[in-house]
Order: structure tokens, then C-alpha cells, then sequence
């Protein structure tokens, strides 16, 4: 019974003191080994950025950038433990490489994008991590696989902006996207307007909500909910009205807010959105918002109202929410319980949204289109296969198409794709709007290195159609002799906390002892 006892104890003290820890003690790493590294805007996207890193000491804050992995360029910031160093006088629409580091310790090769100087961009949208580091990680890894100029992440990072490890996780989890995509983020609940934030991003102007332009886009960024009651939304729709009346040049006005205005859920019903939807719809809907990207909801949702398209895309790694089909309201257009991201496609006269799984299949698509015509897009997306190589490689690629226009496309139109063994033609049937048509290309690989396989659709341009640039599509295969490792931060917090325990249960059978 004694001995039954202790163990109960020790079992008990162990369960206590583990998550304490995990909570009261930031992750530790070599004391300058750069932490948390990533790359924000705070002004204008073609020609600057700002790179952003954590020590756990101060210390010195330099980046070293350049067309490279030799970089030859260096900038440095103030000595700090929460970095931000911005570059400026870059060139648009260029991809560079960085690392950040003290002068001493450095941190990997890295890359970012500057903005474009066209009128064409690419980027993904995603919100609702939580401390859900697995599903988090899997993600980012998902989306890092795929070409962007930038991620936009709509809020609920963390489940407790307090916590240190938590970000750490976060961080981590995202790496892979991170590390080489620029990041805008946006505050959601659960960071609760904390001062962490702040030290973390370096984002424009008041930085609780700002706005920037990117391409044919206007972007303007909201703070929708703090510590679980309504804060500033006055100001912030003064502010909101201004910045739109002041932006009205640009093509499409893209909003990125946490808290949706609509919502299939039992929280729209009991009213919980309602200052949002009555401070800020009748904004979108005056000055004609194109779409409005939120989280919260840990699901995908597309919703319509007086012709402001409204998605959640909640599906960033949180644990996700059911569906109830009696909470279904009438602006829902599709809803589904996943995993999900969005990947945007904008041009100066289309804008077009997919939401997708985890396999990069899709959910729902939908496009606005200035000209009434017809326009060949492609479903599947830009992907970067990394494979293990060996004798046999046999790929089978599935290829998705679809009219995404504004009128039928009544005839039949040649396409073709183009690999190391060739070139290969095949027909499109008519399609009508909406209408797909998919098929499949069979490739094998005769060894490792990487293989580029590019899908052309109209070749002989048969249609006059809304965006003629959109027509092409290359999907990369990196044949690997071993798998390409994940990469991670140091950290001794696993030690930190085995030791601990260990003392801990000694400390509870010694005394156990004592008491014999």
C-alpha cells in the first residue's frame, strides 16, 4: 500500500509540474542562436522588407542579403533580444536570399520576394493555428510547396499569446513557410491585443490595423475582438472609411479581418458577430469590398451579401468545429468541415479563390471577372513535388481545368504539356461556365534531379478570353536520393524538462523513504 502510494504521488507531481514548467519558462537555445525568423512589410513591398528574429539575450541584429547564397549586402539594426532590421532599396518582383544572425552566429540560408511592379500576384491565406504544432506543421509544410508572394494569416496564432513556448511552437510549426515567404498577419482573439505581438511583427502603421498595396490590390487589415469584448471598432471604422477613400485607384480591395460579419455557427446566432457586421458590412458593401478573408469559424465557409464575398478559412491546424445544418444561414454559398487554405490568383481585371485540402484538392473556386468572357483556368495548382527517388519512379499527374469566365466556351481547344521526353498535345472539350474537365499525365523518371512538367491550354488561341497570361502552368518534381530533412530551431526544453521531473520524483520517493 505504501509503495502504491509514492508511486501515486510521484505520478501526481510529475502530471503537475511538467505543464507548469512548459508554461513559466521560455523555450531556451544557444543564447544567440536566432529564433523565430521571418520577414514582414511595414512600407513599400517592391522595394523593402523587413526581417524579424528572436534571441534569447541581447545581442547584436544584422542581416546579410543578396541574388544569392553569397548575399554581399549587409544591414545592421539596434542590439536587442526581439529583432527587426528592414532592408531597403530593393528591386521589385526579385527573389533574394538572407540570414540574420549577430556577426558570430548566423542562422540558415533563407529567401523572401519583394513585390511585384505588374499587375499580377499570387499568395495564400490561412488563420486558426492554436498550439496544434502537428497539424500546424503540416500546413505549413502543404503550403510551402507552392509558389506566393506572400502568406497572409488571419489571426488565432497562438491559443495564449502570454505563453512563450507557444509562439515558439508556432514558429517552428510554420517554419518552412516562414523562413521564405513574406508574412502579414492579423490579430484574432486569442493574441488579446498582447504586447508579444508587437515585439514579434513588424507590420505598417498603427500595426493593430493597417493596410498596404500589393500589385492591383488594395489590402486594408482589421482588429476585429480583444480580451473577449468589442475595443476601438469606432476609430477603426473612421479609419477603415479614410483608407478606402483614399485607395479607390486600385482594381480590387481584398479586407483581412478575424471575426467574420457571417457565420454558419451557433456563436453568429447568439449574436456574438453582431458589432462587427453592423460597424463594418455597411463600409464593404459603400465602398464595393471585393472579398473580405476571416478566420475564427475552424472550418471553410464562402458567403455572399450585396456582393461582398465573405470566407472563412479557419482550417490553419486548430482543432476543427462541427457543422449543424440548422445553424446553415441563408448567405452561405458552400461550407465544409477541413483542414484548408486559400490560394488567390489576381489579375488586373480577374480575381480568382480557391480554397483547398490538406492534398491539394479542392473545395470550392469562385472568380470575379471585369470582362464578360470566357477564361481557361486551371483547378490544379503550382505545385512542387519533393520525391524519393529510385529505379522505377512512375508519377501519374492529375490535371484539373476549368472555365472560370463569363460566357460558354463553345468549341474545342488544343493544349499541350511539355516534359524531358517531349511534347505532347491534347484536346479540350467545350466547356460551359463552371464547367471542368480533367485528365491525367503518366511521366517516368529516369533518374534523380529535378524534372519540370508545363501545361499549355489554347495553344492556337482559339478564344478571346478574360486573362490570355493565365493559360500555363509548371509543376515541379524534385527526385531525391534521400528525403530532405524538416527544419528546426535548437532548443533545450525537452532537457529542461526531464530534469526537472526527475528531481521532482526523486524528491517525492526520498521522502516517501523518510517517512518508512
Amino acid at each position: 500500500m505504501k509503495i502504491k502510494k509514492s508511486f501515486m504521488m510521484t505520478f501526481c507531481v510529475f502530471l503537475i509540474i511538467t505543464p507548469l514548467i512548459s508554461n513559466i519558462l521560455p523555450v531556451s537555445a544557444d543564447e544567440t542562436t536566432p529564433l523565430y525568423i521571418h520577414t514582414n512589410w511595414q512600407n513599400d513591398p517592391k522595394t523593402t522588407v523587413t526581417a524579424c528574429w528572436k534571441t534569447t539575450v541581447l545581442t547584436d541584429s544584422i542581416v546579410q542579403y543578396g541574388l544569392n547564397s553569397s548575399y554581399g549586402n549587409e544591414v545592421t539594426g539596434t542590439e536587442g533580444v526581439f529583432h527587426t532590421v528592414e532592408i531597403t532599396g530593393l528591386t521589385p518582383d526579385t527573389r533574394y536570399h538572407y540570414r540574420v544572425g549577430n556577426g558570430n552566429e548566423w542562422s540558415g540560408d533563407y529567401s523572401f520576394k519583394t513585390g511585384t511592379a505588374g499587375n499580377h500576384i499570387q499568395f495564400l491565406d490561412v488563420g486558426d493555428s492554436q498550439n496544434q504544432p502537428v497539424e500546424a506543421k503540416m500546413m505549413s509544410d502543404v503550403m510551402s510547396r507552392l509558389p506566393m508572394d506572400m502568406v497572409t494569416f488571419t489571426g488565432d496564432i497562438c491559443n495564449t499569446a502570454t505563453v512563450y513556448n507557444e509562439w515558439y511552437h508556432w514558429f517552428n510549426s510554420y517554419s518552412s513557410v516562414n523562413k521564405n515567404s513574406v508574412l502579414m498577419p492579423i490579430l484574432g482573439n486569442h493574441e488579446r491585443n498582447n504586447s508579444l505581438y508587437y515585439d514579434l511583427f513588424a507590420l505598417p502603421g498603427k500595426e493593430e490595423y493597417y493596410s498596404f498595396n500589393l500589385g492591383p490590390v488594395h489590402f486594408a487589415s482589421l482588429h476585429t475582438l480583444w480580451n473577449g469584448a468589442p475595443n476601438n471598432l469606432p476609430e477603426q471604422a473612421q479609419w477603415l472609411i479614410s483608407d478606402l477613400e483614399n485607395h479607390q485607384e486600385y482594381n480590387w480591395t481584398i479586407i483581412l479581418m478575424h471575426i467574420p460579419p457571417f457565420a454558419s455557427s451557433v456563436r453568429y446566432h447568439n449574436g456574438e458577430f453582431d458589432m462587427i457586421n453592423e460597424t463594418f458590412v455597411p463600409i464593404f458593401e459603400q465602398y464595393e469590398v471585393d472579398v473580405v478573408f476571416t478566420g475564427h469559424e475552424h472550418l471553410y465557409e464562402r458567403l455572399e451579401k450585396n456582393n461582398v464575398t465573405y470566407i472563412i478559412s479557419g482550417g490553419g491546424g486548430s482543432k476543427l468545429i462541427n457543422i449543424f445544418p440548422v445553424y446553415i444561414i441563408n448567405e452561405s454559398v458552400y461550407i465544409e468541415k477541413t483542414y484548408n487554405f486559400l490560394y488567390v490568383d489576381v489579375y488586373e481585371n480577374k480575381l480568382s479563390v480557391g480554397g483547398y485540402r490538406p492534398d491539394y484538392s479542392l473545395i470550392d473556386q469562385f472568380s470575379v471577372n471585369v470582362d464578360k468572357k470566357p477564361d481557361l483556368s486551371f483547378v490544379t495548382l503550382p505545385i512542387t513535388y519533393n520525391e524519393d527517388w529510385n529505379e522505377s519512379f512512375e508519377l501519374e499527374v492529375p490535371i484539373i481545368i476549368k472555365n472560370t469566365g463569363e460566357e460558354d466556351i463553345i468549341i474545342t481547344t488544343q493544349g499541350e504539356y511539355k516534359t524531358d521526353e517531349g511534347t505532347f498535345p491534347f484536346d479540350i472539350p467545350p466547356l460551359a461556365v463552371n464547367e471542368e474537365y480533367s485528365f491525367s499525365i503518366d511521366l517516368s523518371i529516369p533518374t534523380n534531379g529535378s524534372f519540370d512538367v508545363t501545361i499549355d491550354l489554347d495553344i492556337t488561341q482559339l478564344v478571346d478570353e478574360v486573362v490570355e497570361e493565365n493559360n500555363d502552368l509548371i509543376i515541379i518534381y524534385n527526385a531525391l536520393e534521400e528525403p530532405e530533412p524538416t527544419p528546426t530551431d535548437k532548443t533545450g526544453c525537452c532537457s529542461i524538462l526531464a530534469v526537472l521531473s526527475s528531481i521532482a520524483v526523486v524528491a517525492v520517493v526520498t521522502m516517501s523513504r523518510k517517512k518508512k
